[in-house]
């Protein structure tokens, strides 16, 4: 969030009135600094070409092509903590703009530089249910190990839940059971029904098309599932957005 400071040269007690910030970002003012930020990188001035596409973000921060090159030059910079960082920042907007595709080349190119969070692991998790059901059990596993060592039982149990209806071995429903029993129903019986729906069922569930019978994929399909998440996030102080 951009805090606006105190202008020293303005005397106080007096009211100086400010230019509306625009709704939109002036495109070509954007495009004109692209522009330089690329021709500083093809004279191999990497350092200031970053400085350009950051300060572009500040005035255009929906630019998720500028927020990729970025991260693309902290990485090259050893600038690893900006770097993730924008990653994740770039992820969670691929995710919320159900870009599936993206978001799971992004995820990848995050864990490779840096253990992501246990919510980033979830929603990567939900991503893969429909493609991949063994690596979306595994990164679940891999959240809770997260969890499980900051204590967060409660959310332990909302992504155990999401293991069973993977896999419903008696082993995982063993695993839930005696969770839900260390909680107690007072838990249990605070889940938002949405919630409980989701929990219950595959995320994403699928209607079947009347001709063909083969599963129908709907565009809000991934945003639906990312209940869970925000289920999830909205327990975590860090993840509340303001």
């Amino acid at each position: 969030m951009l805090v606006l400071g105190v202008n020293p040269r303005i005397k106080a007690g007096v009211s100086v009135p400010r230019p509306p910030m625009p709704e939109n970002p002036n495109r070509a003012e954007i495009a004109r600094r692209v522009e330089k930020a690329e021709k500083l990188l093809q004279k191999g001035k990497t350092a200031d070409a970053l400085a350009e596409y950051l300060q572009i973000l500040e005035s255009d921060p929906q630019n998720d092509n500028v927020r990729q090159m970025a991260a693309d030059l902290c990485l090259s910079l050893n600038k690893g903590a900006q770097a993730v960082r924008l990653l994740g920042e770039l992820f969670e907007r691929q995710v919320a703009a159900t870009d599936a595709t993206r978001a799971s080349l992004t995820y990848k190119k995050l864990a490779r530089y840096a253990n992501p969070t246990w919510e980033q692991k979830v929603r990567f998790g939900q991503l893969l249910e429909h493609s991949n059901k063994k690596l979306a059990i595994g990164t679940y596993e891999n959240a809770l190990e997260d969890l499980q060592r900051q204590g967060r039982k409660e959310e332990v149990l909302l992504v155990l839940r999401r293991i069973v209806s993977l896999e419903p071995s008696q082993t995982n429903h063993l695993r839930v059971a005696e969770l839900s029993a260390e909680l107690g129903e007072q838990f249990v019986d605070r889940i938002p029904r949405r919630l409980s729906w989701r929990v219950e069922q595959p995320l994403g569930t699928q209607e079947r098309n009347e001709r063909t019978g083969h599963p129908r994929r709907h565009a809000g399909d991934l945003d639906a599932s990312s209940s869970l998440c925000e289920e999830l996030a909205s327990r975590s102080p860090a993840c509340r957005r303001g």
